[in-house]
């Protein structure tokens, strides 16, 4: 692959640098790692830069790609992602030079590759001029996948239970709040993604990536059928009650907080699920905290808890709103710790 100089942005390049190493669980005496997350928009002015850099990964486009090493002397670089908060998770990767099926065999490509997760804190203070200074400890299972050597993208379910990465995340984070000093503003599961083995190019040695992204299956929160239609949802005078009317009684009380008052955000449109608002009934002095509730009518619950144990970076009490798909799905919409936005279905 010939190589000519010329300048280039970088925009939102998830990772660019780790700096230690470790392959403990998370116990006292592990060793942190760095990373450089959330990357600002920046110029390389007046600067010879690489024509096939990394963050090339993340364009969307397989017709450019990033050159991680070589293939005589087998040293490729490794690159990170941010993982998706979903139950299922998915690499979705287009390996090779994607800018055309000669250009594919004439480099080189990666065959087998490996996966790694890290559980990471972002403590105040830690940041550059571009760039936010995460820390984290390694998962202690890693995955390694033989790729299919063919033009186009391939996906593959990461093999790693949500449920344990949750917990070990969670022990990661309390950690962190005894081991670094400032507070915690975020923290985030990172997969690293390492070429193990290649298959050589035709022409040129260099080992090519043209696409990477993870993907995710939406988890599900259920309600039951209820076994008379439920007509009409609403918060009671005194501002302390969720009721409800169906065919046969009125004022069914549904959720009860005497120390709070409640005001109603939105129904969805089969009366199955509601949005309320809770706020201290005693102001005190400063700033009064709102909190956000996903409320199950039919099972007459308040179903946080579940969102909580659904996705491991929902902020307890944070923004919900629904959203329905043009195919009429109805989806939960919650803000998270990233202060991004992602989805739970809704059945």
């Amino acid at each position: 692959m010939n190589k000519s100089k010329h300048c280039y942005k970088v925009v939102c390049l998830i990772v660019i640098a780790i700096y230690t190493a470790t392959n403990g669980w998370a116990q006292p005496e592990s060793e942190w790692e760095s990373f450089a997350l959330n990357v600002a928009a920046y110029d390389y002015e007046d600067m010879p830069v690489d024509p096939y850099p990394e963050s090339n990964l993340f364009d969307g486009e397989i017709k450019t790609c990033w050159v991680c090493g070589s293939y005589i002397n087998n040293n490729p670089a490794g690159t990170y992602v941010k993982m998706p908060p979903n139950d299922k998770v998915y690499l979705n990767i287009f390996t090779g030079y994607g800018k055309s099926r000669e250009l594919f065999y004439k480099n080189a490509r990666p065959k087998k590759i490996r996966l790694s997760v890290y559980a990471t804190v972002h403590p105040e203070g830690y940041v550059t001029e571009i760039a936010d200074g995460y820390e984290g400890l390694k998962y202690p299972r890693e995955q390694i996948i033989t790729l299919v050597d063919s033009f186009g993208i391939q996906t593959i379910e990461l093999d790693f239970s949500r449920k344990e990465l949750n917990e070990f995340s969670k022990q990661v984070y309390r950690q962190a709040r005894s081991f670094f000093g400032p507070p915690l503003l975020d923290s985030c599961l990172i997969v690293k993604i390492d070429v193990l083995e290649s298959l050589p190019g035709t022409k040129y040695d260099d080992i090519c990536i043209s696409e990477l992204f993870l993907t995710g299956e939406d988890c599900t929160l259920n309600s039951s059928t209820p076994s008379t239609t439920i007509k009409n949802v609403y918060i009671n005078q005194a501002e302390n009650s969720l009721l409800a009317d169906d065919n046969q009684n009125q004022g069914i009380v549904i959720y009860h907080d005497p120390q709070s008052v409640l005001q109603l955000i939105d129904v969805s449109a089969d009366n199955k699920w509601a949005i309320v608002i809770s706020m201290p009934a005693e102001l005190g002095e400063g700033r009064v905290e709102t909190y956000y509730q996903l409320i199950n009518i039919p099972d007459r619950k308040t179903a946080n808890n579940e969102i909580e144990e659904c996705r491991a970076n929902y902020l307890p009490g944070s923004e919900l709103f629904f959203e329905t798909y043009t195919d009429g799905q109805l989806m939960l919409k919650y803000r998270a710790n990233d202060d991004e936005y992602y989805s739970i279905v809704l059945e």
